[in-house]
């Protein structure tokens, strides 16, 4: 990457001291390196620094619960000045922004930078990197201050993460701490999406490789393999932390020692622990360990643990790590441990296996070419050390050759190409987002389509932007005027039970109304007597499983109750008090979210204006069930006309933008062509056109519909044959949403008042049947699909012509 890059940090402890003149000095000096200093105070600096970032942070997101309140009076304070430092680092970018520059936070000192910098740089393409593990909700939670550490990171248009364990974790931390949508995707904000993902971080191979062919390094390997001549070479270089695990390292290779004593006299562990500037309790306990080791186990001549706690010359580092015979790495916790990788890279002709803890992060990139352990097991990592030492020559360079494939892959510059690639990619989308300001619907552009159309389907208006039984009484009106036009007809979606559907026909809606129960689960025409169920063939093994689950929150909850439903359950919580309960209700949906989200076709949606959370199947939605009406019986509307409010109606308008989408693929056919002489031509579900008279000599007679997200299965019905080409090239698809910033719906409009004008307007325009429409259809075969009212929807359907599959997911 060539751009030019700008580095934004604090200069050290002792910048803390000095004077402002002195502070401008430095500054000038470090632009000239493309570096701006952050200044901050010394009591600013130990509440950051000190106490919030290493003695709260690091150790909650490293699993250790920190043992506060200690001093509860002050732990308010040094969350103040963690702020107070964010903020600085913001008023000092902010400065030196220039539109199209992207801002790259790292690490976990800098968790609030994000909102901050998005309140002061609205249109800034901010990405936020986390090089420590993030942990489970469960420890967040303990975080006093939780809920501003997730919404800082919000703040970013993308956060990245070392593994997927550690991007999960936030997004479930953020779905159950702040109640966002969030799916392993991101997370759906107000006006934008924060998108998550894996970006493992890498080392400069070329580097070390060069650094490697410095002389000192040469001469320092040399003197050790002659010291330790006929002696196999453990290695271990770490902080001596408490989730680097240099004690579980060193009591794992004393019970070595014991299991296999044939190795006594045979084998030198040399541990680095490198100083820490945390509070460290270990340090006795880890002296005595090496002490008793070396006591028990060792002579006059041999010391099986040489233990050095110090910082060593990098020279040093690569010559241990070029001669070891086994590389040891316990650690309780890690981010990435980019030491595995470097002793890859200085294992070239040497081979030497790698014993990795799976509580690292680069474990879970290397899989099964490193010699995986749990550090808690000691008697694991005993046998692995012995596998280790005893792994013939070849088995080491297959293991080495697939370890050194991926360090070469995925090295430092590719970690940072591809984290910008990704920024730059999700940025572009969240400012198409806010850029794309969808056009009203007016009355002219519909009424004008409306009559020049012949067969018109009009889908889903929520009832509950109908607030009196008087706009009930006109909207049921209105649905009986558009009736009277023989071309219309009129579908009811609704995700009513169908027995209420019944009540309410009878009472309140037209007989010529068909009608769809459930959010598509049964359809009843008109002229049907009974019910029928879609997708017959649907798993429902799941509800079982979930009844047990919120049974349990149920009795717990006070005013919960369940309903069960033929393919979905929803469990109600209208009649609790949600200010008591909230969070045993987000409980209760992150467990339902963490089980049955990623384990089944399920979806989980909660409607807080329902005061419900609805577990329901994928494919069965609005999307299905306009499909299955269009694609059976109506197929040759030409006028497709969708009204939505809410999130479900989504699958209804990414049906309906697949049709556009394949409306606009099709070609005219020639002057002269068979398919403009003749009707008997419709598209196969993989969009090549199919005819009866070609097909006598095909194997197959007649096309076939895949199933999918919309859900629908059968064989088009015995009138598709009528349908042409000239037809669908003919049809208008408009779809059109009531107040919602993001939708796919190619219009809005702003409120139900604004429906019944322009559905007062329609109902008094009835279709003319010309000569030439009588040439593409029979007077007998034409038919309408209309505007539907719910018990807990009203709908306006519209027909649409058959597309090839594709899963369009509108969750």
């Amino acid at each position: 990457m060539h751009a030019r890059k700008i580095w934004f940090g604090l200069p050290g402890e002792q910048s803390l001291i000095l004077t402002d003149d002195a502070k401008e000095v430095l500054t000038n000096k470090l632009i000239n390196y493309d570096c701006v200093p952050v200044f901050i105070d010394q009591e600013q600096f130990h509440g950051h620094y000190n106490q919030v970032c290493k003695q709260i942070i690091w150790k909650a997101f490293h699993y250790q619960l920190p043992e506060y309140p200690k001093s509860a009076n002050k732990e308010q304070q040094w969350w103040n000045n963690y702020r107070e430092v964010n903020e600085k680092f913001a008023e000092v970018i902010a400065k030196h922004y220039q539109p199209g520059d992207i801002i790259w936070v790292n690490d976990y000192h800098l968790m609030f930078l994000p909102k901050i910098l998005r309140k002061l740089i609205p249109n800034a393409a901010i990405g936020f990197f986390l090089h420590i593990p993030f942990p489970s909700s469960e420890i967040i939670r303990c975080i006093y201050a939780r809920e501003q550490i997730l919404e800082g990171l919000l703040g970013a248009d993308l956060v990245g993460f070392q593994t997927y364990s550690f991007m999960r974790h936030f997004v479930f931390t953020v779905s159950r701490l702040l109640g966002y949508e969030a799916t392993l995707n991101g997370i759906q904000l107000e006006n934008s999406v924060c998108s998550v993902g894996i970006f493992p971080i890498g080392i400069d191979l070329d580097a070390i490789n060069e650094k490697r062919k410095d002389k000192k390094v040469i001469d320092i390997k040399n003197n050790l393999l002659e010291k330790y001549s006929g002696m196999k070479l453990i290695i271990g270089r770490d902080k001596n932390d408490y989730v680097k695990g240099v004690r579980h390292k060193l009591a794992s290779f004393e019970k070595f020692l014991k299991i296999h004593p044939e190795w006594i006299g045979k084998v030198v562990l040399i541990q680095v622990a490198l100083s820490t500037v945390e509070q460290n309790e270990l340090e006795c306990q880890v002296s005595n360990l090496v002490a008793r080791i070396n006591s028990r186990f060792g002579s006059l001549g041999y010391s099986p643990v040489v233990y050095l706690q110090q910082d060593i010359p990098y020279e040093q580092y690569l010559a241990l790590l070029t001669i070891a015979d086994v590389f040891l790495i316990t650690s309780v916790r890690d981010g990435m441990n980019l030491t595995s990788h470097e002793f890859i890279a200085c294992q070239s002709g040497h081979y030497s296996p790698l014993i990795i803890s799976e509580f690292a992060g680069s474990y879970g990139s290397f899989g099964t070419s490193a010699l995986r352990v749990n550090p808690w097991d000691y008697c694991q990592v005993a046998e692995a050390i012995n596998e280790a030492l005893t792994m013939s020559e070849e088995e080491k360079e297959i293991r080495w050759n697939e370890l050194f494939t991926y360090i070469r892959t995925n090295s430092a510059q590719f970690y940072v190409e591809s984290f910008v690639n990704e920024l730059l990619q999700k940025y572009n989308d969240n400012q198409k987002r806010k850029a794309t300001i969808l056009p009203k619907l007016k009355l002219d552009i519909i009424s004008n389509i409306w009559i020049s159309s012949r067969k018109k389907l009009l889908v889903s208006i929520s009832e509950d932007k109908i607030k009196s039984p008087s706009e009930m009484k006109v909207m049921n009106g209105l649905i009986s005027e558009l009736l009277k036009d023989p071309m219309n007809h009129v579908y009811i979606l609704s995700d009513a039970l169908k027995d209420d559907m019944n009540e309410y026909s009878k009472s309140l809606l037209p007989q010529t109304l068909n009608m769809v129960a459930e959010n598509g689960a049964y359809i009843k025409g008109y002229d049907q007597e009974e019910w029928e169920l879609q997708n017959t063939n649907e798993d429902l093994s799941w509800k079982k499983h979930l009844l047990k689950i919120l049974n349990f929150y149920t009795e717990r909850i006070l005013g919960t109750y369940i309903e069960e439903r033929t393919y979905s359950i929803i469990w109600h919580y209208e009649k609790t008090n949600y200010e008591e309960y909230s969070w045993q209700i987000s409980e209760a949906e992150n467990h339902i979210h963490s089980i049955f989200s990623i384990n089944y076709p399920l979806r989980v949606i909660h409607k807080q204006d329902l005061h419900s959370i609805i577990i329901t199947p994928r494919n069965v939605n609005k999307g299905s069930i306009i499909r299955r009406i269009i694609e059976k019986d109506y197929y040759d509307a030409d006028l497709v006309f969708c009204i939505g409010d809410n999130e479900s109606d989504e699958s209804m308008f990414a049906y309906c933008r697949l049709l556009q989408d394949k409306m606009n693929s099709m070609q005219v056919p020639k002057i002269n062509s068979p398919l403009n002489t003749t009707t008997n031509y419709y598209y196969n579900s993989n969009g090549s056109i199919h005819s009866p008279i070609l097909s006598m000599t095909s194997k197959s007679s007649s096309p076939t519909q895949a199933g999918g997200f919309f859900g629908f299965s059968s064989s088009p019905s015995s009138s598709f044959k009528r349908y042409s080409i000239r037809n669908q090239l003919r049809r208008k698809i408009i779809t059109c949403a009531i107040h919602r910033k993001f939708t796919k719906a190619k219009y809005i409009i702003s409120n139900f008042n604004e429906i019944e004008k322009i559905l007062e307007v329609l109902s008094q325009q009835h279709t003319m049947v010309t000569s030439s429409d009588e040439d593409d259809v029979e007077l007998d075969e034409i038919e309408m699909i209309g505007l539907g009212v719910g018990v807990n929807r009203l709908s306006i359907s519209e027909p649409l012509h058959r597309v090839n599959e594709k899963n369009y997911n509108s969750d």
